[in-house]
């Protein structure tokens, strides 16, 4: 089996990671984000800051934009961006997860934690 097709949720894990790393978020504070954090015409993400960073607006790259026009496809109705198969928003553990499987599915050199 090739390591995208290793993967349940492509649309959601892509994206997930993506925000994440370009936009330097915790697990929780990806885990919590809603749509109406969203503009995706505007290409702005509000980003709600834990452990008292400064939370703000972000600009949205063009590939992060089609990332979550994919999400939100695979999820209408969702409140939450990156949710698990019952619809719940994703948990920390839920996350650390995913980058981990994603880190085995790209077989980096380094141990993902």
């Amino acid at each position: 089996m090739s390591p995208v097709g290793s993967i349940r949720y492509p649309a959601r894990d892509k994206a997930l990671l993506l925000i994440m790393f370009r936009h330097g978020l915790r697990a929780s504070e990806a885990g919590g984000m809603r749509w109406d954090a969203v503009m995706l015409n505007e290409r702005r993400l509000v980003i709600h800051r834990l452990k008292g960073s400064e939370s703000g607006q972000h600009p949205l790259q063009l590939d992060e934009v089609e990332a979550l026009k994919d999400l939100r496809e695979a999820h209408p109705g969702s409140q939450y961006l990156f949710i698990n198969e019952r619809g719940q928003y994703l948990s920390r553990a839920a996350i650390a997860k995913i980058v981990r499987r994603c880190g085995e599915a790209a077989e980096l050199p380094l141990p993902v934690p």
